[in-house]
């Protein structure tokens, strides 16, 4: 119970252009970096 209203709940934040946008930012800012460190031999 308490996960389906944990997984709506993120539905709702998520659809909210502001939120989508701070999410793509952090996703795509983790990723350069993980790549990043891969390149560099981490």
């Amino acid at each position: 119970m308490l996960f389906t209203w944990a997984v709506n709940r993120g539905r709702t934040l998520v659809s909210r252009p502001a939120v989508h946008r701070r999410l793509q930012l952090f996703t795509g800012g983790t990723l350069v970096c993980l790549g990043a460190a891969v390149a560099l031999g981490w």
